[in-house]
């Protein structure tokens, strides 16, 4: 890695080398140019950057409570060195593998509730998701840096809000009915009634203070003779 002057983070990227498996980065020629004693060299050069030509267009997109704080110009580039001292040099924007590349966060920038990394790629300027996806970011537990993990060289933006990312709230699932209990008593059973019936008798008449009762309940009867005659 290169880092192009003293602003710019101690950038850590890893597994470069497995570039060297891909044939449509490191060709044939770039082989027999080894073979024949000279060199192929595929370095990631890193440069902070205060105002990039990027910028509006990363600007536009981001979130509206976000703060743009750091903006990274990545570059990979290839250069192969050959036996008689001439270079040629290449960049490559794109690679067919996920490649980590460690940024660690300035101070100010550390502790904050969130992060989203964006980028400008061939002219689109977008977010990457955090923690999976394609190409995604994880911010370390601690929040003092970032990891990228993407395949797309170009320029890219961390911004910081104070807001925390949390996950969406799920529904509330609908509160189940409430079963009706049946009339006429507790326990989830129907409570039988009885029908008060008072014979006619002769001398006088008898009346129940009630029509229905269910059972256990007391009914009262109420015994009216007739007049001139007395009930024992």
């Amino acid at each position: 890695v290169e880092i192009k002057n003293e602003e710019t983070p101690p950038v850590i990227v890893g597994e470069l080398n497995q570039l060297f498996t891909d044939t449509s980065i490191y060709t044939p020629e770039d082989q027999k140019a080894v073979n024949n004693g000279g060199a192929v060299e595929i370095k990631l050069t890193v440069e902070k950057q205060d105002a990039p030509p990027e910028a509006a267009k990363i600007e536009a997109v981001k979130k509206a409570d976000e703060t743009v704080a750091l903006y990274l110009d990545l570059t990979l580039t290839k250069t192969v060195t050959y036996t008689n001292g001439r270079e040629t040099s290449v960049e490559i924007p794109e690679v067919g593998t996920l490649i980590e590349t460690i940024i660690p966060l300035p101070m100010e920038m550390q502790g904050n509730g969130s992060y989203t990394v964006y980028r400008v790629h061939n002219g689109v300027a977008e977010s990457l998701p955090q923690d999976k996806g394609s190409e995604y970011y994880k911010v370390s537990s601690d929040k003092t840096s970032i990891s990228v993990f993407a395949n797309r060289y170009s320029v890219y933006a961390i911004a910081w809000s104070d807001k925390a990312e949390t996950p969406p709230t799920p529904p509330t699932p609908p509160t189940p009915p409430t079963p009706s209990r049946p009339t006429g008593g507790g326990g989830g059973s129907a409570v039988r009634t009885y029908t008060i019936t008072v014979e006619k008798s002769e001398h006088g008449k008898v009346t129940a203070n009630r029509t229905n009762a269910a059972s256990g309940t007391t009914v009262t009867l109420t015994v009216t003779p007739e007049i001139g005659r007395a009930h024992v």
